[in-house]
């Protein structure tokens, strides 16, 4: 399927339901890790501790996030994809390094407990599990490259069969390490997270070769080898790497913060929980961005819009239920995430307050997804700018002016920055779609 044919709200659906499929599966994995967390021994510091550890590793992978965006608009041709899959692997060669950097005990001792104000009997179990994260940056660049590819030849099933067999091994090795093992929380935590990322990688791959093989043969065969310059694509995936840079920096930004607020701990604790609830039902508006990466085009527009927006609007409205309904709150807080009712009483408030983001969600997507296409990635930077600014900002006037709880706190920065960075990107798109960029 491409964008060159008219589409129906059908063939949007048959095409779309896939990568749903896709983000619902991989959002249902940290709150099925933390609720296993939960449920072990000193439950709060061990929770409290993997949350700053998948923040700071969350950083190192900032830059490759977006291969997913760009293996979806760039990988029309085998030429493009063996300029995209050179650019990862150094990309994945210096971040690896610079996790394996960080990881050393001094350079971690300082940001655990200089500028993440980590407890100091907290920091040597949380370098331990930092270092079990070391296979995630270099797992998640290649499958999301790979799954670009997939998606790009409109085989967008296979996406779903890889995010299956990732949440499939993440929740053996974390069952395994949860009946069998004497191990502390947070190790378990980050080897089933490890393990599974490598499994999607391989998955990926393996799903991946015939297109790209596919792609290689016809080539071959045609006397059109066009393909992305290097000067092209730096141009367009600098911006989308800075945008998924900074948008990870803000967890430990956030984390930070909320040491500073009343009940850090707790905080700390309920923080990740709180994240993964809100990125559950993100997902369902968030997954579109690669389906009109694919898809769009200036007729097929309106049909576009009309089909994030709806489900968007759904997915807002069942956020809203899970969270003010006692049924919602059993379901998803106490049996799924097992939080205590002392942390679940903390996070209601935050919660109601994020339900704002739910309706912001769709919009970031579908603007996003019309600046990659048009290749004007600069906006989407700097919209994740303004949301960085908002959340430091927001953070500091909260810590020096107001006793709040630290969830609080965060809540109130996160949802702050995801509206300004809606709005920002809607004042800089404009309504024409440029179809014809390179390789789009």
């Amino acid at each position: 399927m491409t964008s060159e044919k008219k589409l129906d709200y059908t063939d949007i659906l048959k095409f779309w339901a896939p990568l749903a499929m896709m983000w619902t599966v991989m959002s249902l994995e940290m709150p099925v890790i933390n609720a296993v967390v939960a449920r072990m021994s000193f439950p709060k510091e061990n929770l409290a501790i993997f949350g700053v550890v998948f923040s700071i590793s969350l950083i190192i992978e900032g830059p490759i996030i977006q291969m997913l965006s760009a293996a979806t608009a760039l990988s029309s041709n085998y030429s493009s994809y063996k300029k995209l899959s050179r650019f990862l692997f150094f990309s994945v060669f210096i971040l690896t390094s610079i996790h394996l950097l960080c990881a050393a005990p001094g350079v971690f001792n300082f940001i655990a407990k200089n500028l993440l104000n980590l407890q100091d009997d907290f920091i040597y179990p949380a370098r331990i599990s930092f270092l079990i994260m070391l296979p995630w940056t270099s797992a998640i660049g290649y499958r999301r490259m790979w799954q670009g590819v997939l998606i790009r030849d409109g085989r967008t099933y296979a996406v779903t069969s890889i995010m299956i067999i990732r949440i499939i091994v993440t929740i053996s090795v974390l069952f395994t390490g949860f009946f069998l093992t004497e191990m502390r929380g947070s190790y378990i935590a980050s080897l089933s997270l490890s393990a599974g990322v490598t499994a999607g990688a391989l998955a990926a791959g393996l799903f991946a070769s015939s297109t790209i093989r596919k792609r290689k043969t016809e080539e071959i065969d045609s006397s059109n080898n066009s393909s992305v310059t290097w000067s092209y694509l730096i141009i367009f995936y600098a911006p989308l790497a800075l945008t998924s840079f900074v948008t990870m920096a803000n967890r430990p930004i956030i984390s930070a913060g909320i040491t500073r607020g009343l009940f850090p701990v707790e905080s700390l604790a309920s923080w990740p929980v709180v994240l993964s609830f809100v990125f559950l039902f993100q997902s369902i508006p968030l997954s579109f961005q690669e389906a009109a990466i694919a898809l769009i085009s200036d007729k097929n527009r309106k049909k576009l819009k009309n089909s994030i927006t709806g489900i968007g609007a759904a997915s807002a409205a069942a956020f809203l239920a899970a969270v003010i309904t006692p049924f919602g709150r059993k379901i998803f807080l106490s049996l799924i995430s097992g939080l205590p009712d002392y942390l679940i009483d903390i996070s209601l408030r935050p919660l109601l307050l994020m339900t704002l983001v739910s309706f912001a969600a769709p919009a970031i997507a579908w603007l996003r997804a019309v600046n990659i296409r048009k290749g004007t990635t600069a906006n989407i930077a700097w919209a994740v700018a303004v949301n960085l600014s908002i959340v430091s900002l927001t953070l500091a006037v909260i810590n020096i002016f107001f006793s709040i709880s630290g969830i609080m706190a965060a809540a109130l920065s996160y949802t702050a920055a995801v509206c300004a960075e809606a709005l920002f990107l809607t004042l800089m798109t404009g309504k024409k779609i440029i179809s014809d960029s390179p390789q789009a």
